[in-house]
Formats: C-alpha cells, structure tokens, sequence
C-alpha cells in the first residue's frame, strides 16, 4: 500500500471514528470555547506517550500516530478540534483527555 493510499484511508478511517449523526439535545450542549489547541501542544502530547503500549477505545496505536508524523498531527489537530461540536459520550472524553494534555507539563498516561 502506497503512503499517498495509506495517509487517504487514515483520513478517511478518523473521519468515520469521530462522525456522530445523532441529533443535538440541549441538554448535552457544552461550551467548549477557548484558546485553539496548538501543533507543538499536540506534538508534546506524542512525544510523551509511551510506544508497545495497547491502543485506545479508537484502536490508534501511538507507533501510528508517529509514524504518520505531521500528518498525524495534522489530523489529530483537526479531529480535536472537531470533537467539540460532536455530543457522543466517547468523544467529549476524548476532548477532555486532549485538554488535559495540553495543560500538564508532565504527563503519565494512565487508565482511569
């Protein structure tokens, strides 16, 4: 499989992990407002995260997400982003452990 293939069905694989059909409740509505997450925050985010470990509930390895190098982090820029507006349960956990990142300068991924 060539890298172009490879990096198109990545895209493709991300967008289908985050899309959420379901209609708003207000409810669920949150105001996620606040300063954009930045590349080098994200980057720090990776550089941190330990390799051989078992993938998340996403099943994105970081070994993946390195090896895609700036267009991981690219996408994950996006995505992140993206999963502000989205209201499933999985992906405001995402959101939150994102935000938590960036806001740590040490940081040791655990399970909750």
């Amino acid at each position: 499989m060539g890298k172009e293939k490879l990096l198109e069905r990545w895209a493709e694989y991300i967008g289908e992990l985050f899309d959420d059909d379901r209609k708003d409740h207000d409810v669920m509505k949150r105001n996620f407002a606040g300063l954009p997450i930045l590349e080098d925050e994200v980057r720090s985010a990776i550089r941190k995260m330990k390799t051989g470990k078992a993938t998340g509930p996403d099943g994105v390895s970081i070994e993946l997400t390195e090896a895609l190098e700036d267009y991981g982090t690219e996408q994950g820029e996006l995505r992140i982003s993206d999963v502000s507006t989205r209201r499933s349960k999985q992906s405001t956990q995402c959101f939150q452990f994102i935000i938590d990142l960036a806001n740590r300068d040490h940081t040791e991924l655990t399970d909750e």
